[in-house]
């Protein structure tokens, strides 16, 4: 019985509903870093409430990384710099849970496209090679909110789940590739234009 009391108690906040009406709309942004790659994206974006709960919205994404790693050329391993530059546009659906007044979490699902620049410098052979890729893929990220008003919130993310289909454009490449991405942190603001 304890542990039913419990389990009941945990999940109240997450099946009372957000503090949102249908009709309500949002505009933000985000900025995330990953140390592993030195990936940073830029991600403005907005979004409109379909109901209290959910919200269907649109992003684009600006994003830049910069590596140095060794990597095999020519039958042997040399250093390699390697500089990515992407634009994706998407579209989103946010789902969101309330915790406590001011406290939010949030699952976002995208479905987006992407068009990357990818520049590989070998440096023991002065060599520079470029590919130019497109990508579809898929994402989920959870989302924490905090609301110091009501019509501000800041978010945090930490990680998403992945699935994307890459083609090289210059040397006719495919990849597909699903990732579970721990080490992608996000910050972010969020201006909420209320219903009165």
């Amino acid at each position: 019985m304890r542990r039913l009391l419990l389990w009941i108690t945990l999940m109240i906040p997450f099946l009372a509903n957000a503090q949102f009406k249908k009709g309500d709309s949002f505009l933000g942004g985000t900025i995330s870093y990953q140390g592993t790659e030195g990936d940073v994206d830029v991600t403005p974006f907005v979004g409109y409430f379909v109901n209290p709960r959910l919200a269907l919205g649109a992003s684009l994404q600006v994003g830049y990384a910069k590596s140095e790693q060794p990597g095999q050329y020519n039958g042997g391993i040399h250093q390699m710099i390697n500089t990515t530059r992407d634009f994706t546009a998407a579209l989103t659906a946010q789902r969101f849970y309330t915790i406590a007044d001011k406290f939010f979490f949030s699952l976002r699902a995208a479905a987006s496209y992407t068009r990357t620049s990818e520049k590989v410098e070998i440096l023991d052979y002065d060599i520079t090679s470029y590919n130019n890729l497109y990508s579809v893929g898929a994402e989920v990220t959870p989302l924490f909110l905090y609301f110091p008003s009501s019509r501000w919130s800041i978010e945090a993310g930490l990680g998403s789940l992945k699935y994307a289909f890459t083609r090289g454009l210059t040397d006719r490449s495919n990849r597909q590739n699903v990732s579970l991405d721990f080490g992608k942190v996000s910050l972010g603001f969020v201006y909420y234009f209320r219903k009165s």
